[in-house]
């Protein structure tokens, strides 16, 4: 009723015909059926978002029960990695679940405490340059560190000197993370240096072949 009256006021004020009040009455129907489209959509984006960080939520604790299975750490411990990790995914940008694969990887290669966070740290700046996850990026360094006996007190050196691999040669972070393992296997088994090895690796890509290949012929 009250929009009744203040129509007809609208009316007797401006003399619309009934023509332009029908079309004055359309455009307010059409405003008010945007304006709930719009809520509806920003509603649904709003729950979208909701139920995608429950699932990534779902996701990190269930990592973090991998390492916790993995390491027989206890709770006092795995609340300090928990405040390690998520302290890391905000200085680094890096979603809390990809730090956890991250983190299982680095413990599963036998680093613990400061050691293992420091580790994944430097595998997770290798990973923010390389436009990569975490997870391979850890893996990378891990098993480079590990075929060549490397203690985790050199990991910031053994990491430099990857990233400067990658520098030299023709190829990115990820190719050389995901193709370098195999290479450093056969490195250690035939006592060939890890110098030797990424240097041979960069002046490989940087001559053309690609990052698998160049791993390949490395190795034979």
């Amino acid at each position: 009723m009250a929009g009744e009256y203040v129509l007809s006021v609208i009316l007797k004020a401006t003399n619309l015909s009934n023509g332009a009040v029908g079309g004055f009455m359309k455009n307010i129907d059409a405003a008010h059926a945007a304006v709930l489209g719009f809520a509806i959509g920003g509603a649904a984006a709003i729950v979208g978002l909701g139920v995608a960080s429950v699932q990534m939520a779902g996701a990190y604790d269930q990592n973090m029960r991998k390492v916790q299975a993995l390491t027989g750490s206890n709770t006092a411990q795995m609340t300090q990695y928990d405040s390690s990790l998520k302290k890391l995914a905000v200085n680094a940008g890096v979603a809390p679940k990809e730090l956890a694969d991250g983190l299982y990887n680095v413990m599963s290669a036998g680093y613990k405490g400061k050691d293992a966070i420091n580790v994944l740290t430097l595998a997770t700046e290798d990973a923010k340059i390389g436009m990569t996850s975490a997870a391979i990026t850890s893996d990378a360094l891990t098993n480079v560190m590990a075929s060549f006996s490397v203690k985790a007190s050199d990991a910031t050196r053994v990491n430099g000197e990857m990233l400067q691999t990658v520098t030299l040669g023709k190829a990115t972070f990820e190719q050389y993370a995901s193709s370098i393992v195999k290479s450093a296997s056969s490195a250690s088994q035939f006592h060939v240096s890890m110098e030797t090895m990424n240097a041979a690796w960069s002046t490989m890509t940087a001559n053309g072949i690609k990052a698998a290949q160049a791993s390949t012929d490395f190795q034979s």
